[in-house]
């Protein structure tokens, strides 16, 4: 098995990102998983900007599309990483 189809197999069913805004360079939406093998960048679209209201980060549920990317879903518990 290769390491993407190893990480689609790992990530298959949801999972807690932490979701924080970009704190120098362009506005951007950082988003990662606590051991940080999903990372992306997404720009701060008003769904995304309506979901931090004044918060500067906050952790949601995601899950991996088939094409790579993450779908970000509600927002999950606070965590401690």
């Amino acid at each position: 098995m290769n390491k993407v189809q190893e990480i689609r197999n790992r990530y298959a069913l949801p999972f807690i990102v932490k979701v924080q805004r970009a704190v120098a360079g362009e506005p951007a939406i950082l988003v990662y998983n606590e051991d940080r093998v999903i990372q992306q960048q997404f720009p701060p679209t008003p769904e995304l900007m309506r979901m931090f209201g004044d918060k500067f980060k906050m952790f949601c549920w995601a899950q991996l599309a088939p094409d790579g990317t993450l779908d970000i879903g509600q927002e999950a518990p606070w965590q401690n990483w």
